[in-house]
């Protein structure tokens, strides 16, 4: 099913070595299905990171100015998750 006028789809996407959470040019928002082993302050600052995208797909002033609209605390949800471990591995013996 293709996405109707303002309609998104979101896909979740896993076994990927890094946090992903990407849009297309088509408006699709791709997870890494690790991230909901995230807390949901970093899961929610990689949203709207993502969703600022849309509107400036550079990391410029406004871009900021986006992410500090919708966002204010998104610089140390950033910090949080730049804090955590990429995944969790499961080691088997």
């Amino acid at each position: 099913m293709t996405p109707g006028a303002g309609e998104r789809r979101v896909r979740f996407v896993g076994d990927a070595l890094t946090f992903t959470l990407s849009h297309t040019r088509a408006r699709t928002l791709r997870l890494n299905t690790d991230l909901a082993k995230k807390p949901r302050e970093c899961l929610e600052y990689l949203v709207v990171h993502e969703l600022a995208h849309l509107l400036e797909p550079t990391h410029n002033a406004r871009f900021i100015a986006l992410m500090n609209q919708f966002l204010p605390n998104w610089q140390s949800r950033r910090q949080s998750l730049n804090r955590l471990p990429v995944r969790h591995e499961r080691w088997g013996y």
